[in-house]
């Protein structure tokens, strides 16, 4: 996978290039599905017979663990982007007639514009289920995600549903309030 910045039709913008699999057309459904403010932007995508090289929104302070590698962050300015996460989540979970399962919440995934404001972004493994089945429904198993931020039953291969994100919300909203990894004491930050 190969990530730069580009122009295109006088703007700049956030090229993601990958050679063509299952995982990049799941991708493509679901970010064509998603418009919200909380979610990065997908502007288009350009496709031949190896790679597909999807236009998204540029995000000028790159991700989340960047962004407070290099910052001092106010305790307000962490309130606001713990809100807006939450927010960009309650959308994915509650769309109709499919919600989405981001499944790889993190963040890296998690990206920082120029004016601080944050949004979800790169849905490679996300999952549509139909929403009658959302909330109810386990079927989902096997790893999927980043180790360190996934619920314990995705890491025990054990059936799981919308609440694996909100277990890695919670992870992330540990991370950005004390700055620091969860389980960092442990040394398994794989």
């Amino acid at each position: 996978m190969l990530v730069y910045k580009a122009r295109w039709r006088y703007e700049t913008i956030c090229v993601k290039e990958v050679e063509n699999n299952k995982k990049i057309d799941n991708e493509l459904i679901i970010l064509s599905k998603c418009i919200h403010p909380k979610i990065v932007q997908f502007l288009g995508v350009k496709k031949d017979s190896l790679k597909t090289c999807i236009m998204l929104e540029y995000m000028e302070n790159g991700n989340l663990k960047e962004y407070f590698a290099n910052n001092v962050v106010s305790t307000n300015h962490k309130l606001k982007m713990i809100k807006d996460i939450t927010i960009g989540l309650h959308y994915l979970h509650n769309r109709e007639p499919n919600i989405i399962l981001h499944r790889d919440l993190k963040p890296e995934n998690i990206l920082v514009n120029i004016h601080g404001n944050v949004k979800i972004a790169d849905f490679g493994i996300s999952k549509l289920v139909n929403t009658k089945y959302a909330h109810d429904f386990t079927g989902h198993s096997g790893e999927q995600g980043t180790y360190i931020w996934m619920a314990p039953e995705v890491i025990n291969h054990e059936p799981y549903n919308f609440l694996c994100d909100i277990y890695s919300l919670g992870l992330i909203i540990y991370f950005i309030w004390t700055g620091k990894i969860p389980f960092h004491e442990t040394n398994k930050n794989v």
